[in-house]
């Protein structure tokens, strides 16, 4: 296990998609890279706010961090071969200057005219302007507003591309999800409203589309105790609820699988839980936690699940049987995230206690749990 402390007291993480770097930020001005094989600190990237970071994030490409906050907007630091840039601030309107962006990604790669692969937009989510938003990655320039006109437009709280990054949903704090198509490149003038719909009762929601169909939408928000799975209706307007997922108390997080075939769950209810996404049922046994689940992750082969709780441990999981494939990991307090590396050995997490940490974790079975496997785990 490899720690690093920081200074402030919630930090976020995320790792290169092909390098053994981690990026990790908290709430002092500095966002870190690291080599995770050693441990090394490779540089400090300063942003000039000690304001809670929401979000930091390498590109498809690894050659970009994209990082939020709550008062200095979206900066984005790109990778030269003197090293990484200082993180700039994208859109120079006074708006932009102490933004609060909730929420921020970058788009799916797409392959370029020299066969490379790289991201070229980003959506950023403005929660009190109520609005999300598109850039071009390479020029920093705004290419188009998304902001509802109708009963659903409340305070932005997320925003997402779909896989071929030709549309993008958006939710808010009153439970309504908008989803939007555009040919960014174009701008504005392309930009469309495809449906709106309310999936939840209110609180801040989060909506994911699913890893190849963009006419599926999960949605999940705090207060609601169910994570529902929607199917888009352009020509109504609209969405029709396709699938339910129940706990017994509110769920703070919901994912696909890679393969779409799944659904992962984490709850207040001190549990996760893996479903079948056709017909709702329950895969294996449910991932119990002493205290509330606040995030539950599928490794990228999806044969695993990485869960965190408030009760200071995260664990990997078998996401065919529910069985636990590794010890408790624990921090000294809450912790506040997982995810599994690209390559699905490591695992990194983030707490309470203001450190991050990398985790070795054991690989998937090879095949079927044996039957006697959930009587010696409940012994």
């Amino acid at each position: 296990m490899t720690v690093w402390e920081y200074p402030g007291k919630i930090v976020t993480a995320d790792f290169h998609p092909t390098e053994s770097l981690l990026v990790s930020a908290s709430r002092d001005p500095l966002v870190r890279l690291w080599n995770r094989d050693s441990g090394e600190l490779i540089q400090s990237l300063r942003i000039p706010t000690e304001a809670l970071k929401h979000v930091v994030r390498f590109s498809p490409d690894g050659d970009r961090v994209l990082v939020t906050s709550t008062d200095e907007g979206l900066r984005v630091s790109r990778r030269t071969p003197a090293g990484w840039t200082v993180a700039r601030r994208f859109g120079d309107r006074e708006e932009d200057l102490f933004a609060l962006i909730a929420y921020a990604e970058f788009s799916p790669a797409v392959k370029g005219a020299d066969g490379s692969r790289h991201s070229k937009w980003i959506v950023s989510c403005k929660v009190v302007l109520q609005k999300a938003e598109v850039w071009d990655v390479e020029s920093g320039e705004l290419k188009a507003t998304l902001q509802s006109d109708s009963e659903g437009g409340g305070l932005c709280v997320f925003a997402s591309f779909s896989h071929d990054g030709g549309r993008v949903v958006t939710t808010d704090l009153k439970g309504w999800v908008q989803i939007w198509e555009g040919d960014w490149e174009r701008g504005q003038k392309s930009v469309r409203k495809v449906a709106e719909f309310k999936a939840g009762a209110g609180d801040a929601g989060g909506a994911l589309f699913h890893p190849t169909d963009r006419d599926r939408v999960l949605y999940a928000y705090g207060k609601g105790d169910e994570a529902t799975i929607w199917v888009i209706n352009p020509v109504a307007n609209n969405a029709e609820l396709a699938q339910r997922f129940k706990h017994d108390r509110g769920i703070r997080y919901a994912e696909w699988s890679p393969d779409g075939t799944r659904v992962v769950t984490a709850s207040h209810d001190g549990t996760a839980q893996v479903w079948d996404a056709e017909n709702g049922d329950e895969v294996g046994e449910p991932l119990r936690h002493d205290e509330s689940v606040v995030r539950a992750e599928f490794s990228p082969d999806g044969q695993r699940v990485v869960t965190a709780s408030r009760d200071g441990t995260a664990r990997v999981w078998d996401a065919a049987t529910g069985y636990p494939l590794s010890d408790q990991l624990h921090h000294h307090s809450p912790i506040n995230f997982a995810r599994f590396s690209p390559d699905g050995r490591q695992v990194v997490t983030t707490g309470d206690d203001a450190t991050v940490r990398l985790w070795d974790v054991p690989p998937a079975p090879p095949g079927p749990a044996p039957t006697w496997l959930p009587e010696f785990i409940e012994a």
